[in-house]
């Protein structure tokens, strides 16, 4: 695989459409990406310091996405760097490094919108929430022997996540702010946006009927399992902005809440999903759209970590598998992938095959995004064998370019129902090799 193929997520397999899903995911790069920062640091450790930050652009650059450019003259440089909806601009010179991202203009005077971005300002270790001509920024400032590649990666980093889709609070919190003319974001064409919606409406009330029969006292576990399941399938197959993004995350978000009882956490995370229903068409469409991204929300993690989790939530699954309930067994099953895809850094590998999940068992939203598969027929329970083993077969075909010694038991995989399939499926996820990459 070479290095523009792991950044656009070609495949060889086009109508798959396999890195249209999911987070954007910057871990587990190819070496070359190693090549380009370490020289970067090497510039800098020799004071060629110019030079140190063209080669740090250009390990932050993804050309098909067009998400850096520059114009360099001498040793000054005059940069954009896009990630989501935000732009950055600054420039870099004898005096260091200069950032700043729009987020809005605002009318008017507003004490309790200055009083909260001082506060953020407090939770953030490199940028700050500043004003200027009635428009708020955030800004990053360093000195010139201070802009080191490792410390200028986090600290664009910090500012590109928090001026995309954390700024989504100050726009619901604040009337007087609107959203800056100068960020960024690509329209998808109006039917996509109509399916999206239909499925996001369809998947909740689906998931409430699911749950109707239990209560938030005794169930609490179980329902977690469907809710949570169903917050990650919209999280990667939906891939919400904005305001139903920030609504979705809340309701991830107050599962680990500390304080809450078990049964306080599901009746809340009932709430914001009704939230999201109780949104009109046209507002739920406008946290619908394309973006060009340059960092992730997670860093990588190791295939140890993944391996270890499930581990774990099969024995989870054991327990209501033991007892025959086949819907129970799935829930859990799907809230463990959904999990990974979430919290984790995985590997492009398993992003693709979890994708592969996700398109055997919700085939009509695939369908009508036009992304055909003849992989499971709900109505008999029957999957397609050999479609779903030659789509396998592609997938760590491909990935076995960097990763030679990838390899996907496809024997091991079990038909006779939902949850085996399930389990021999994310069983079999587990034992992929990724520690001999490619050189």
């Amino acid at each position: 695989m070479g290095i523009f193929d792991f950044l656009v997520g070609r495949n060889d397999i086009e109508h798959n459409r396999i890195y249209r899903f999911g987070r954007f995911l910057e871990c587990n790069k190819p070496a070359i990406f190693t090549k380009i920062y370490n020289e970067a640091t090497d510039h800098f450790k020799q004071g060629r310091y110019a030079d140190s930050f063209v080669k740090f652009l250009d390990y932050l650059d993804n050309p098909p996405a067009k998400n850096i450019s520059f114009k360099r003259s001498g040793d000054s440089v005059d940069f954009t760097i896009t990630h989501g909806s935000a732009v950055i601009n600054g420039t870099f010179d004898h005096n260091g490094t200069l950032a700043t991202s729009e987020i809005g203009e605002y009318s008017g005077r507003s004490a309790a919108l200055f009083r909260d971005l001082l506060t953020k300002n407090f939770s953030m270790n490199y940028c700050c929430f500043c004003t200027k001509n009635n428009r708020v920024y955030l800004k990053h400032i360093s000195p010139l022997k201070e802009s080191s590649p490792l410390k200028l990666y986090y600290a664009i980093k910090e500012m590109a996540l928090k001026a995309d889709i954390h700024s989504q609070s100050l726009f619901d919190d604040f009337d007087m702010l609107r959203e800056s003319s100068r960020r960024e974001r690509i329209e998808i064409p109006q039917q996509e946006k109509d399916v999206i919606v239909k499925y996001l409406k369809q998947w909740i009330r689906d998931t409430f009927e699911a749950t109707s029969a239990m209560s938030p006292e005794k169930d609490a576990n179980l329902m977690s399992h469907y809710l949570l399941s169903l917050c990650y399938r919209i999280d990667f197959l939906l891939l919400p902005r904005g305001k139903v993004w920030k609504i979705n995350d809340n309701a991830v978000a107050i599962y680990s809440d500390k304080v809450l009882t078990q049964s306080e956490k599901i009746r809340k995370m009932i709430s914001y999903l009704k939230d999201i229903l109780e949104l009109s068409n046209s507002d739920l469409q406008k946290s619908f759209f394309r973006t060009v991204d340059t960092f992730a929300l997670v860093n990588a993690s190791t295939q140890n970590d993944l391996v270890q989790f499930y581990l774990d939530q099969f024995n989870s699954a054991k327990y209501y598998s033991d007892l025959h309930q086949e819907k129970n067994t799935v829930a859990v099953y799907e809230q463990a992938l959904g999990y990974s895809t979430y919290f984790l850094g995985i590997y492009p590998a398993v992003n693709n095959l979890l994708t592969l999940y996700y398109r055997i068992f919700y085939p009509g939203f695939f369908n009508e995004l036009g992304i055909k598969g003849d992989f499971y027929d709900a109505a008999t329970g029957k999957f397609n064998k050999r479609a779903i083993e030659n789509e396998i077969q592609a997938i760590i075909g491909h990935e076995r370019k960097l990763y030679p010694s990838l390899a996907f038991l496809t024997q091991n995989l079990r038909y006779e129902s939902q949850s085996r399939f399930a389990f021999t499926f994310l069983n079999e996820i587990t034992y992929l090799n990724f520690l001999q990459p490619a050189k």
